[in-house]
């Protein structure tokens, strides 16, 4: 029970920098653009939250211009 809830937390925290951090690596950009273009109301994908993973393995990432 304690993994499930240190691993809830640290995808807590990860969602909140994405939204109030800048990132300064080209990683920490990416990833940033790839949640915010989730939240697109155009957006035909790009359905994971924090991660490409699932979109990419299941055919719904799009390439999208993303907001830095």
């Amino acid at each position: 029970m304690g993994f499930f809830i240190l691993s809830y937390l640290f995808y807590e925290g990860v969602h909140l920098a994405i939204h109030h951090c800048k990132p300064k690596t080209r990683l920490g950009r990416f990833l940033r653009n790839h949640h915010l273009n989730h939240h697109k109301v155009e957006s035909k994908g790009n359905y994971g939250v924090s991660s490409p993973l699932w979109d990419w393995l299941l055919g719904t990432w799009t390439h999208l211009k993303g907001r830095n």
